[in-house]
C-alpha cells in the first residue's frame, strides 16, 4: 500500500513539473537534481549587452528532462537578439558536456522578461 501511495505521489509531482517521461520517485527526484545543476551550470553565461549571466537576467525559461532528452527554453526580450544564437550554442555546448548520454534541445523564444524567472 506504502507503494502505491509513492507511485501516486510521483505521479501527481510529474504533472505538476509537466514532465510526462518521469514516473518514479527517484526518477523525479534526478529530473529535480538535473534541472538545478543545469541553471547552476548556465550561470556561467553571460549576456555581453545585459552584462548578467542568463539565469539572473530571466532568459533561462527552465529546462525538463525527458527520457534521454534535455528541451531548455530560453527567452528573449527583444526580437532577433544578436547574442542569441551564441548564446544558444553556448548552452546545448555546456549541457552537452555535463550530459553527454542527453540529447540536447533548445528552445529559443522571444517575449517580455518575467520577474518570477528573474527571482
Amino acid at each position: 500500500m506504502a507503494t502505491a501511495a509513492i507511485k501516486l505521489r510521483a505521479e501527481v509531482a510529474c504533472k505538476l513539473c509537466r514532465s510526462v517521461a518521469v514516473k518514479t520517485k527517484g526518477q523525479w527526484l534526478k529530473a529535480n537534481f538535473m534541472r538545478s545543476r543545469i541553471k547552476e551550470l548556465l550561470r556561467g553565461i553571460f549576456h555581453p549587452e545585459l552584462e548578467q549571466d542568463i539565469v539572473s537576467a530571466g532568459i533561462f525559461e527552465g529546462a525538463e528532462i525527458e527520457g534521454e532528452k534535455i528541451v531548455v527554453g530560453l527567452i528573449f526580450r527583444k526580437a532577433r537578439d544578436p547574442f542569441a544564437t551564441k548564446i544558444k550554442s553556448r548552452v546545448e555546448q555546456i549541457i552537452t558536456s555535463a550530459y553527454p548520454d542527453y540529447k540536447v534541445v533548445v528552445v529559443i523564444k522571444e517575449g517580455e522578461k518575467s520577474a518570477e524567472r528573474a527571482a
